[in-house]
């Protein structure tokens, strides 16, 4: 969320942009998602259409905050229950509930007293199969490293599954077309 109103997921930085204040409003119990830096909020319309906007006091910046049993959190506007969704390509939308696992995310709190909002989700890119292996373990590494709930823990074992199986049965499944090679 910055100054001007952009809004837009990304990697985190430790920009004021990525820093809210998570407040209980008054009369309806809801919560609302402030940008700590800037004056906006966080909005969530009924149509899926997110924004960072001054606050009004409407139904599309009121929210309700559920922890998941995987552990991640849903933030979910209270009226239309749109859930917030941070997509990889940097899109920030409202989805219907459960319609995608972009909706997975995680309140981390950040050094300057605020709350960071991001994803649950991690997907890991690489151009071979070893080294998607050496990108998977430094990652476990970093994360039993920094998160202090498996404090001690080792990773005793890291791999990447290679999907190019998968993709051969969708290409000879039972009613797909493809198009011919030129």
């Amino acid at each position: 969320m910055r100054a001007n109103g952009a809004l837009r997921a990304g990697a985190y930085d430790g920009t004021q942009g990525q820093s809210f204040t998570i407040v209980r409003q008054s009369g309806d119990g809801s919560m609302g998602i402030r940008a700590k830096y800037h004056d906006r909020v966080l909005n969530l319309s009924s149509s899926g259409q997110a924004s960072a906007v001054a606050y009004a006091g409407s139904q599309s910046q009121s929210f309700t905050i559920v922890d998941q049993p995987d552990g991640s959190t849903l933030i979910r506007n209270k009226y239309n229950n749109r859930c917030l969704a941070l997509h990889p390509d940097g899109r920030v939308t409202g989805e219907t509930e459960g319609s995608s696992p972009f909706q997975c995310l995680t309140i981390i709190q950040q050094g300057d007293g605020s709350q960071g909002i991001r994803s649950f989700v991690y997907y890991l890119v690489a151009d071979s199969l070893a080294e998607a292996e050496s990108r998977t373990a430094a990652f476990c590494r970093r994360v039993l490293a920094a998160v202090p709930q498996p404090a001690g823990w080792k990773a005793a074992g890291v791999a990447a599954p290679l999907v190019v199986p998968f993709y051969e049965r969708l290409l000879v499944a039972p009613g797909r077309s493809w198009p011919e090679s030129p």
